[in-house]
């Protein structure tokens, strides 16, 4: 059994050949796609799907409620599943929570992500829980503050 970990970190601009820039596919596939669709994107990370196929293609709409995430097959093998966010978007009710035993959103509740700085907070919360884990795990932690200008702690 391995453990897994999976640190999500959405920035603006993709770093490709040394260059932040689109890279040539996306830039080439979907030329007025904004590099900022986190929803999507992460639905596509956790499915293993395209945004059309799991239905998050747009900031408001939820994930399918049928389709299997990669935490629900984990768990379904035994993994004690954990995800940490600090995205307004990235929530039980759009569908992010699926098939994680442990999903703490918490973070959200002390500060607001658009305004203040998050990373530490979300932080401290997942290593207050560290010890807790069984093995194997797959710990899911997705950090917000990249999408902004750095702001001291």
């Amino acid at each position: 059994w391995w453990s897994i970990l999976l640190l999500a970190v959405t920035i603006g601009l993709l770093v490709y050949a040394g260059v932040a820039t689109r890279p040539p596919r996306l830039a080439a596939s979907a030329p007025s796609a904004e590099l900022g669709s986190e929803s999507p994107a992460v639905a596509s990370l956790l499915t293993g799907r395209y945004p059309q196929e799991h239905g998050a293609t747009d900031f408001h709409l939820p994930m399918r409620p049928s389709l299997v995430t990669l935490a629900s097959i984990l768990q379904d093998s035994g993994y004690d599943t954990r995800g940490y966010v600090s995205q307004l978007i990235l929530t039980p009710r759009n569908g992010f929570a699926r098939g994680f035993d442990l999903f703490d959103d918490t973070v959200l509740g002390r500060v607001d992500p658009l305004s203040q700085e998050t990373s530490r907070r979300l932080t401290d919360r997942v290593l207050e829980q560290a010890s807790t884990l069984t093995e194997p795990f797959f710990l899911w932690v997705h950090f917000y503050d990249p999408h902004f200008a750095y702001l001291e702690p």
